[in-house]
């Protein structure tokens, strides 16, 4: 046998040894090895994080409240009143999606009205539930194809899926019923914390979404607060469980302002809903109820200059001046003395 096949070989089984008493030990030291801990994973938590965030950047002349509730913290940026005498407060309710310090219409009007005598305060409202996606209740396209999909099948699955809905309704109905027990608690630990520190007049405005919660809150509160509800660009929730807009509007029995840009995002749904709300206003005879329509939306800085003078124009017409006047007290004349009879009185010139 040639030198070199001999080497070859050689070589060749010393690998083979090398490998066994590798793998004959690897065993041995992996069990010396301590095992790895997977920590738990935390699902992450948007709104917590938000409040958090909206906490740690606070502009100049605004007071971060963290409130108690028995929803949970409340978190609102207080701006107080830049005049002596306060002519109110303000309880500023954020659209869904936005927060207490939104560029948007919410920090324009809490601090522009701020510097016009009122107390604001803008609280945040976590999102409402979204509805639960319905079953599948049709064959699909690759059974349809094949032939697979009998009557008998799609009877079965219509059934399964309807059966599934209900389920998912419920739920879901029960998910928003708690969602609006939660956010009542929170508007009303926030309006307590408003009358503790001032006790005039008090005004809850929503915007967007956080509309109907004003809406839902005020029939809460009516009936034992002084309250006035002022609406901008309304718009119902889409949830399926959600209260009927204009059943709720029906039954506030406050001074109501609707204020809304006629082409707001260029969608004509808010000046239809707006119609609605006009002719529910008259048919119900709601004398307190003043709707006004504003200029088409251009851009965020100039509107919200326009909206913040609308909003103090309506405020001061329709609240402020239509509060009746109370009258002065007449003072009550001085007693003249009375004199002994028979005696007149000393004149002297």
């Amino acid at each position: 046998m040639p030198l070199r096949h001999a080497l070859m070989i050689a070589c060749t089984a010393t690998c083979l040894l090398t490998g066994a008493t590798t793998l004959a030990e690897e065993p041995a030291s992996s069990a010396a090895q301590p095992s790895t801990v997977i920590p738990p994973r935390f699902q992450p938590n948007p709104s917590a994080t938000l409040k958090q965030q909206l906490t740690e950047v606070v502009l100049p002349g605004d007071e971060v409240l963290q409130l108690d509730s028995p929803a949970g913290g409340v978190v609102g940026f207080l701006h107080r009143a830049e005049q002596p005498e306060a002519l109110g407060s303000i309880l500023l309710l954020p659209d869904q999606q936005t927060h207490p310090d939104w560029p948007e219409h919410t920090r324009t009007l809490r601090r522009g009205l701020a510097e016009h005598g009122w107390d604001t305060l803008a609280i945040y409202l976590p999102p409402a539930p979204t509805p639960a996606t319905p079953a599948r209740s049709l064959p699909t396209l690759t059974e349809l194809a094949s032939g697979a999909a009998s009557v008998a099948t799609s009877t079965v699955a219509a059934s399964t899926a309807a059966a599934s809905n209900t389920e998912n309704n419920s739920d879901s109905s029960a998910d928003f019923d708690r969602y609006l027990a939660q956010t009542r608690q929170s508007i009303a630990a926030a309006l307590v914390h408003l009358q503790q520190q001032n006790d005039k007049r008090v005004v809850l405005l929503g915007i967007g979404q956080g509309a109907p919660l004003a809406i839902d809150s005020v029939l809460q509160l009516q009936d034992s607060n002084d309250l006035r509800l002022v609406m901008l660009d309304t718009e119902p929730f889409a949830h399926p469980s959600a209260p009927a807009l204009l059943a709720q509007l029906a039954k506030v029995k406050i001074t109501t302002l609707d204020l809304y840009h006629r082409t707001r995002q260029l969608t004509p749904q808010a000046n239809a809903t707006a119609q609605q709300r006009a002719i529910l206003a008259r048919r119900e005879g709601m004398n307190f109820y003043h709707q006004r329509e504003l200029a088409p939306f251009i851009s965020a800085e100039a509107s919200d200059t326009r909206l913040l003078k609308h909003l103090r124009g309506a405020i001061k017409r329709w609240i402020i001046n239509a509060e009746p006047v109370p009258k002065p007290t007449p003072a009550t004349p001085a007693k003249k003395p009375q004199t002994p009879p028979g005696i007149m009185n000393d004149v002297r010139s």
